[in-house]
């Protein structure tokens, strides 16, 4: 790309020589990145993306404050090329408004590779894969204004990272993912997290623990709420969570943020159905999978799918007896990698590569049906899930 718009410039350069006028280098698609003007625009990371659902062919995307702008093609994939270091945020263009997805930490000499979904103004990140060369960490420490001191290669994600008014009367909690490659070197009790009121406490988690490949802690939702400086409908608010870690036998301290959207009573895309409050405990047991969208890529990835059951009977649930299946009738049911009662919910966790091999020839743009087989109340029961392959 970069070489045809080269040549587009010496054309253009050309028919300006020559006299003419009207040149323009507009295109009808915009295939690839573009980045600010100047020198050195060439150095920065790459950020390739796929968003999985709820994008349009043509939806802008924009890494903010950074000049850097393209466009989904129709199979919902974008990439950036020369994104500077440090803490990013990717707008999607949505019809609800921008769709803000942090990724912190960037490093000049990183490839990224994210999965993403949209959903009104709302982006939610399903899985991430950094890399990172060698030849250029000194730079990229400099780019980063941190100089030569050691890094924590994490980045956060919160759930739900839509924050209801509601939530002042809630006895539920949010639950805060710090993944990447130096996870376990994050100490457990030095975790809290920060609101936008300068006035407010940090908020210490209910719990936290390390678990599969993240650090998860949980904060009271009323408690995180309060974290906030006059939350209304509508209003988009940074969160920060914030943590001590021992790298190279230095502890070190460092803060990761996230961006939440305020809702409301009858809001659009508001948090129903996340309190433990809001009566679903009292309800039919039911099953949420996330991710719902399963990637070609799955095969070679090391992440899980994680299976939460909430309802009635819920913490009757035999948690050795929890297995998925899948539609291919050779694959056997899959064990999870852990099951715990937690709140007001089971999680169970399955391998991902695992959970895909369990469908019987899979393609993007399928929709396949998948089983949770488990024992309530000595009883065998199903719940069934519908879940989108998507991908290349």
């Amino acid at each position: 790309m970069r070489i045809k718009n080269s040549g587009l410039a010496l054309a253009c350069g050309l028919i300006l020589l020559l006299g003419f006028a009207g040149c323009s280098s507009d295109s009808k698609r915009n295939n690839g990145p573009t980045a600010p003007p100047g020198p050195g625009n060439t150095a920065g990371a790459q950020i390739d993306g796929q968003v999985t659902t709820g994008g349009a062919d043509g939806m802008t995307v924009t890494v903010r404050g950074t000049g850097l702008q393209t466009v989904l093609d129709a199979a919902g994939a974008f990439s950036f090329l020369a994104v500077p270091p440090g803490d990013q945020v990717l707008l999607f263009a949505t019809a609800a408004g921008d769709a803000a997805l942090g990724v912190p930490g960037v490093r000049s000499n990183e490839h990224i590779e994210l999965t993403l979904s949209l959903q009104g103004a709302t982006a939610t990140l399903e899985s991430i894969e950094r890399q990172v060369t060698d030849d250029d960490e000194g730079e990229d420490a400099e780019d980063n204004g941190e100089g030569d001191g050691p890094q924590v290669d994490v980045f956060l994600q919160v759930s739900p990272d839509t924050w209801n008014t509601n939530w002042v009367h809630s006895s539920g909690t949010v639950e805060a993912f710090l993944r990447g490659p130096d996870f376990r070197l994050i100490d457990l009790d030095s975790i809290e997290l920060i609101g936008d009121d300068p006035d407010a406490e940090p908020v210490s988690p209910v719990n936290a623990r390390a678990a599969g490949n993240h650090v998860l802690a949980r904060f009271a939702k009323s408690e995180a709420f309060e974290s906030l400086l006059d939350p209304q409908p509508g209003d988009v608010v940074e969160v920060i969570v914030r943590f001590s870690a021992e790298v190279d036998g230095e502890v070190v301290e460092e803060e990761r943020v996230a961006e939440v959207r305020i809702v409301g009573p009858g809001d659009e895309g508001e948090d129903d159905g996340e309190d433990g409050d809001d009566g679903e405990d009292e309800g039919e047991l039911t099953l949420q999978v996330s991710p719902s969208n399963w990637n070609t890529n799955w095969p070679k990835s090391s992440g899980t799918v994680q299976v939460f059951f909430r309802g009635s009977g819920f913490d009757q649930i035999d948690l050795d007896s929890i297995e998925l299946i899948g539609d291919d009738p050779d694959a056997a049911p899959l064990s999870p990698e852990s099951a715990n009662l937690a709140g007001n919910h089971v999680l169970a966790r399955f391998g991902k590569a695992e959970a895909f091999a369990t469908l019987d020839d899979p393609h993007s743009g399928d929709t396949r049906e998948i089983i949770l087989r488990f024992t309530l109340d000595g009883e065998e029961q199903e719940l069934t899930h519908e879940i989108r392959i998507v991908g290349p």
